[in-house]
């Protein structure tokens, strides 16, 4: 609430002038917890036979998971409202690029009952795994006047495309650094005609979790999406176009396929940057 409160200041306060506001919202998430004014609207409507108990340190039990999660979401969706408002009020709608997506694919244990809400409809997996579950999200743009109303696009694009889409938008691509995977979506949102250009696509995508000897990786080259979910298993490969609940593994019959694939996962990746781990925060530790 104090993030939401603070972006509807800030948006006040910059009325006059172009600003970015970012909004980091944790809910829906592993925890189920939201305040008890949203979790009273759900309280009691559902069955819960598995209440949320968690061993971890900087979490609380659950005693009704489904109902805080039902809670949690409306609770988003009326924030993302007061936003929407707030720029109609300030008649800034037709000047503000609004996007709304999430950072990875629903929980899939422990927390949100996945099954229950399904989901995650028709794909395999959830967050944290590199099947479509765990990193197919929608991301939702508004723009009255400059992107259609219940338009849709088939364009496939990932989170390093949203700097080189905002800077070009904002005129400042020149500034966009010449050595990120990310490229701009413009003539996709707005259409090829009004951007003057053709929209251009990856050649390949590329996903991994995890660090040192255990690394889950993804790829998607075209229609064919590879899966390795640990460095010890065989590579998996699956035709999103025909099977898009990834579940007839094509490896062995798709060879020249996986050798256009394995020659990327062996030349694709850059090593990260070492990650710090947050220090102890009133007796809480990271995990």
């Amino acid at each position: 609430d104090e993030i939401h409160t603070k972006a509807l200041s800030f948006i006040q306060r910059n009325r006059d002038r172009a600003f970015f506001c970012y909004l980091p919202y944790t809910i829906p998430h592993t925890e189920l917890l939201v305040p008890e004014d949203s979790l009273r609207q759900y309280a009691g409507k559902f069955d819960e036979p598995n209440p949320y108990i968690t061993e971890r340190e900087h979490y609380r039990n659950q005693k009704q998971p489904r109902a805080a999660y039902a809670a949690m979401i409306t609770r988003l969706d009326r924030q993302v409202g007061d936003v929407l408002e707030l720029l109609k009020r300030l008649q800034l709608e037709e000047n503000t690029l609004v996007i709304f997506t999430s950072d990875n694919g629903p929980q899939g244990s422990g927390g949100p009952d996945l099954e229950f809400f399904d989901g995650n409809g028709p794909f395999r997996g959830a967050k944290g795994m590199m099947y479509e579950g765990g990193i197919r999200t929608p991301m939702i743009v508004r723009w009255p006047g400059r992107i259609k109303a219940n338009s849709t696009s088939g364009h496939v694009w990932y989170f390093p495309d949203v700097m080189p889409t905002l800077a070009e938008l904002a005129g400042v691509s020149q500034h966009v650094p010449k050595d990120i995977d990310g490229i701009s979506v413009v003539p996709a949102l707005l259409g090829e005609k009004a951007a003057g250009r053709k929209q251009p696509t990856h050649e390949y995508l590329y996903w991994e979790l995890g660090s040192g000897k255990r690394i889950r990786r993804g790829l998607r080259m075209g229609n064919w999406k590879a899966v390795q979910m640990d460095p010890g298993n065989p590579v998996e490969l699956f035709d999103l176009a025909a099977d898009i609940g990834e579940t007839t593994n094509l490896a062995a019959k798709r060879p020249e396929v996986m050798a256009k694939i394995n020659k990327l996962l062996a030349t694709c990746r850059t090593e990260p940057r070492p990650q710090v781990e947050p220090p102890t925060t009133n007796g809480w530790k990271f995990r």
